[in-house]
């Protein structure tokens, strides 16, 4: 499926709902990855992911699915012209019945243009007696999306043509045999039936009356000029604006005399053999033939009347067309009569079915071409009717076929004549590009000459380049999208602007701002306990609330190390609040930061917060790293003041509760803690902030509903280590720690395998820092030769031993040999011997 379709679900949903909406529907849908607009409208996308969103509109808008697809239906059009196609809309046809028989021809078009494959449906229509409009829909997909195609429908008589339409559905495709969906389309007014056929002016409000056009009539086509008044029996009524037969008959004098005129006028020195007057007279000729008389100013029968003069050799006496003539022109027509024989075809079909035209002639058309679309469509006359204002696609069915890569595009005009022949099929290559025209091993002078057919090829070549192009520059676009928002969260977004122009970023001095300072209080030891990953997720989940919680409260993340974290209000904008902003930022985190456990004992984890608000200046330091800083004494201040605090309060300096008092008294409750001695600073008095029921920001109420809104959008989905393991790190811990492959070379030596997994808890007699290099984690596959004792390890930390106890193929390192000695205690290296003997059969000594 396009991206289009997503694209504009998603549009779908923010014009009736929200955004908070659209993200529940992709959270349901199993697409929470996809970022808002991120869906790429000339991508290709499973259908599953299409389906999914719908059936998630469903569950959460309560209703059914068969609604949704007819709400995206009707949705759909407003979006094309968002999109930019308005003007394809309104010249697609003058009528709802020519709009829905011409849009094949535009889903042909996309289909030829796309870079990616697409699944386009069909659409054609029949005239009902009564007025109404019989609409048939193929899909290759089956009928679930019928109700879209209905919205579609709906929408387009609404907006385009003023009217609203009835749609009874009769048949359903793949229902009780049924190869296709119909319905029957009438209006709600019995009055505006006849506008579903008759064009009564577009959208502009200009009526369709040829009483209001110039006189004489020019034919677009030959250039003829013909006053309606001199038509005999031709008659302009006033009824709704349209050309019709008067109710006298014409008689064969009339004729005679008006044609005579024209053919005096066809004989004018310096016109050519060929006369398209002469054509307009066959034109009247044919249609008095058939039609007792009666001229009708519609396109079919001027294309009947047409193909009469193509297709009789007696024509060539009054200045026609040959039968070679037709041949040359349309090197692959077929003409067929009314039993679907073959009775002349182009000069250039043979040779490219691979069969002579005599093998050709007097052949039914079924037993050498199929229709491939529509694909429903048979050789009869029902289904000639449906087609006669759409085209068709066909593939030969000869075995003798050099190329069976060749599909034939055409369009068939209903003839009838003297020598039997029903109808004229206009067909040519069906190549969209030139690629695929070598593939048919055709050149571009194997394509009709007369008409648009190299002008397509041309378009096609350059649309396809011209879209595939497009879709590159939509993924380039949507990454650097991502790229900028990327650079804008990590510095402030002038910062980023100059960045990107090369320019210099000219530093800044802010006079008020208010800094926040803080860090997990017994982190180091934290760390000792537990592995590098779960450090990671554990801090992830915490930096992913004050994430949003700075977000929510406007302030400017400056940098996170390690465990620290600082942000600040009032830069690089400034903000009067800024006080204001911080304590309630960080009255928020000490609340929140409760949802975060620590990996070791389950239990809340706990923050020393520290703001002070003051003076501090700001630019980009750095060229191949830049990084954005803050600088100023106020930094250094709030970190005293973080790291003086304690666990789970809120710790302020005098110039900030200043700020508080005199912008949102009785919003904070502020206690005095007393003086704090500061290293740079001296003694300085400092105190306590908490919020108050009259905050609305951090009240217990709102404190409790940010809780929700937390556990829905901040925090992050728990990740899994670089191996993606299975089990838990308390898993791996019931297992054995140590195991061991023994692999005899000769009586007195073996290789020893052992994998271990540092425990810090066991190594006592390390020093700290020691301890904080082998924390937790796996390391490599260790080989040895022959290990005497632990003392050969131990010796290792020391110095004092050498490493050529180890296999040449891997270095001992000192975090390592700490690892070794944690986990090879005397026990673990018994019970291993133990294994190895019982493996081995055999002693081996240590």
């Amino acid at each position: 499926m396009l991206g289009w379709i997503n694209d504009c679900m998603e549009k779908l949903v923010l014009h009736k709902f929200d955004l908070a909406t659209w993200h529940a529907m992709k959270e349901k849908a199993g697409l929470s990855d996809i970022k808002d607009g991120g869906f790429l409208k000339l991508e290709s996308y499973p259908l599953k992911t299409t389906t999914d969103l719908v059936q998630a509109a469903s569950d959460l808008s309560g209703l059914t699915v068969p609604q949704v697809y007819e709400a995206f239906g009707e949705f759909f059009v407003p979006y094309i012209i968002d999109e930019g196609y308005y003007n394809l809309l309104c010249c697609q046809g003058s009528t709802l019945r020519d709009w829905m028989s011409n849009i094949n021809a535009i889903h042909q078009h996309l289909q030829n243009t796309f870079p990616k494959s697409m699944t386009m449906p069909e659409f054609w229509c029949e005239n009902n007696s009564d007025g109404s409009l019989r609409l048939f829909y193929y899909s290759a997909r089956g009928s679930f999306l019928t109700p879209l195609a209905m919205g579609l429908v709906r929408e387009v008589a609404r907006f385009q043509f003023d009217l609203d339409i009835i749609m009874t559905q009769v048949t359903t495709q793949g229902v009780d045999g049924s190869r296709f969906t119909s319905w029957i389309v009438e209006t709600k007014d019995p009055e505006d039936m006849y506008k579903l056929t008759t064009k009564v002016g577009g959208r502009e409000g200009l009526k369709n009356d040829p009483t209001n056009f110039p006189m004489p009539l020019k034919c677009p086509m030959t250039g003829m000029e013909i006053n309606l008044d001199d038509v005999p029996g031709m008659v302009v009524s006033t009824s709704r604006g349209s050309l019709c037969s008067g109710t006298t008959q014409t008689s064969e004098e009339d004729i005679h005399t008006w044609s005579k005129k024209v053919s005096q006028e066809a004989d004018r020195p310096g016109n050519c053999t060929y006369h398209p007057q002469q054509e307009e007279y066959d034109q009247l000729s044919s249609c008095k033939t058939s039609m007792s008389g009666q001229l009708r100013g519609n396109r079919q029968n001027l294309d009947y009347g047409r193909s009469m003069t193509i297709a009789h050799q007696s024509y060539v006496e009054r200045g026609g067309l040959s039968a070679s003539a037709v041949k040359t022109i349309f090197p692959y027509h077929v003409l067929i009569n009314s039993n679907f024989c073959i009775q002349q075809v182009g000069k250039e079909l043979p040779k490219v079915l691979g069969a002579s035209e005599s093998n050709l002639c007097n052949n039914e058309i079924d037993d050498i071409f199929e229709f491939v679309k529509p694909k429903p469509a048979k050789w009869t006359q029902s289904w000639l009717r449906k087609l006669q204002d759409q085209e068709f696609i066909l593939e030969c069915t000869l075995s003798s076929m050099p190329n069976n890569n060749i599909a034939f595009k055409g369009t068939w005009i209903p003839s009838a004549g003297p020598d039997g022949v029903d109808a004229f099929l206009v067909l040519c290559p069906d190549a969209k590009n030139l690629d695929e025209l070598r593939a048919m091993n055709l050149t571009l002078s194997d394509l009709p000459a007369h008409g648009a057919y190299l002008d397509a090829v041309f378009l096609r070549e350059h649309l396809s380049r011209q879209m595939n192009n497009a879709l590159q520059m939509e993924k380039l676009s949507k990454r650097l999208e991502t790229e900028k928002m990327l650079l804008e969260s990590l510095l402030p977004i002038h910062a980023a602007e100059g960045l990107r122009r090369g320019q210099e970023v000219k530093p800044m001095i802010h006079n008020s701002v208010t800094m926040f300072f803080s860090d997990i209080v017994g982190f180091t030891n934290i760390c000792k306990e537990i592995s590098p990953w779960q450090v990671i997720d554990m801090l992830n989940q915490l930096y992913g609330i004050m994430d949003f919680l700075a977000g929510k409260f406007k302030l400017f993340k400056v940098e996170t190390v390690g465990d620290a974290y600082v942000c600040a209000s009032g830069l690089p904008t400034s903000d009067e609040n800024h006080a204001i902003n911080v304590a309630n930022f960080a009255i928020a985190v000490q609340h929140c930061c409760r949802k975060v456990l620590s990996p070791i004992d389950k239990q809340p984890i706990h923050l020393r917060i520290g703001i002070h608000s003051g003076e501090a200046a700001s630019g980009i330091v750095g060229v191949t790293n830049p990084r954005y800083c803050v600088f100023g004494d106020t930094v250094n201040t709030t970190a005293c003041h973080e790291s003086t605090g304690e666990a789970g309060r809120v710790h302020c300096s005098r110039s900030t509760m200043m700020e508080l008092k005199s912008k949102a008294s009785g919003q904070f409750k502020i206690s005095a803690r007393g003086m704090v001695e500061m290293k740079g600073k001296g003694s300085v008095s400092t105190y306590w902030v908490d919020s108050t029921d009259e905050n609305k920001w951090t009240c217990t109420r709102a404190l409790l509903e940010l809780d929700e809104v937390i556990a829905k959008n901040a925090l992050p989905s728990k990740k899994v280590g670089p191996e993606e393991e299975d089990t838990t790190l308390q898993q791996q811990k019931d297992n054995e720690d140590v195991s061991i492959e023994a692999v005899p070379t000769n009586e007195h030596e073996s290789v020893i395998k052992c994998c271990s997994v540092a425990n810090t808890s066991d190594t006592e007699e390390t020093d700290e820092s020691e301890e904080s290099m082998c924390t937790e984690r796996d390391t490599p596959s260790l080989k040895y030769k022959t290990v005497e004792s632990l003392n050969k390890a131990m010796s290792i930390l020391n110095g004092s031993g050498q490493e050529e106890n180890l296999s040449p193929s891997v270095a001992l390192t000192r975090s390592e040999a700490i690892a070794l000695v944690a986990r090879s205690r005397k026990q673990r290296i018994e019970l291993a011997m133990q294994q190895t003997q019982s493996i081995l059969a055999a002693k081996v000594k240590i």
